[in-house]
């Protein structure tokens, strides 16, 4: 649980990910962090350079450009990071740099890094979801956000949905809002009815006790992390991840807490965890189930 001991926060020079590098190095600053800044050089550039150029001062030439970024971003903050360059596929070795100095957290951007906006399937940060082990920050870059800029959290928002992973996201939540020392929102989204009209209307009945329902359960979340922060909780109706994302919309401040399921199939693309990272404007910390959190 945060706060983070080591961050690793992946750099393809994009000004997506320069954004992302400036959260990472804010939630550092916050307390005794490792950050560790990679940037991974694609296997086929370098097999080409090792023909044409010098695949080692292909390397080297990165490395240079990398601390200088770092350098020129972390003006404001008293952490040194670490520079690491890489040569692979971008997923493959920004997860097995994430293993290899045990961090508990990975940034990256939406943008750049081989991801698109709302076609996130074959994205590198899509694939680094699909196989990280511990949570991933994911990074947007509002329309209205000067290029560089990465301000400060406000607030934290769990999206909670009522399955077996749900306290994790809410524990999660909590500590994370202590620590930064912002409010906590647990917001649930009642989904609409489908089938056929006459059906749909008849279920309209039962709404008022699913809203009952859903609110006495998502209070006694609150009431679990009491002792760490003080909830406020919502109900909201609607298709999930459109509500989260459009509710957080409001706020630009605001920090996304959701959760992402296990290994493989469950992690997959057209999920609520998934729409809510492809069309949120804030940043999403998405926490998969086996990637050992505990409890509050």
């Amino acid at each position: 649980m945060p706060p983070f001991r080591t961050i690793v926060s992946a750099i393809d020079f994009s000004m997506h990910s320069r954004v992302a590098l400036r959260v990472a190095l804010g939630l550092a600053g916050r307390g005794p962090s490792t950050v560790v800044v990679v940037h991974v050089i694609d296997l086929l550039l370098a097999e080409a350079a090792a023909a044409a150029y010098d695949a080692e001062r292909l390397r080297e030439d990165a490395e240079s450009e990398l601390r200088a970024l770092v350098s020129e971003d972390r003006a404001d903050f008293t952490t040194a990071p670490e520079c690491v360059v890489r040569i692979g596929r971008a997923e493959t070795e920004i997860l097995a740099c994430a293993r290899e100095h045990r961090a508990d957290l990975i940034v990256m951007g939406t943008h750049g890094l081989g991801g698109v906006r709302k076609m996130f399937f074959g994205s590198v940060t899509e694939k680094v979801l699909r196989g990280a082990e511990v949570p991933v920050l994911a990074v947007p870059v509002r329309r209205d956000q000067p290029p560089g800029k990465a301000g400060p959290f406000a607030s934290v928002m769990a999206a909670v949905a009522f399955d077996e992973h749900a306290d994790v996201v809410v524990s999660y939540g909590a500590t994370l809002a202590a620590e930064l020392g912002v409010s906590l929102e647990l917001v649930h989204v009642l989904p609409p009815f489908h089938g056929s009209p006459r059906v749909a209307k008849a279920l309209e009945s039962t709404e008022p006790g699913r809203r009952r329902d859903a609110l006495g359960r998502i209070e006694v979340m609150a009431t679990r992390v009491s002792r760490t922060v003080s909830a406020r909780t919502e109900i909201l109706s609607g298709a999930p991840a459109e509500e989260i994302a459009a509710k957080a919309s409001l706020r630009p401040d605001t920090l996304i807490v959701v959760g992402l399921g296990r290994h493989g199939l469950f992690r997959r693309p057209g999920s609520t965890a998934y729409r809510i990272l492809s069309l949120s404007d804030v940043p999403v910390i998405a926490i998969p189930a086996d990637s050992g959190t505990k409890d509050t």
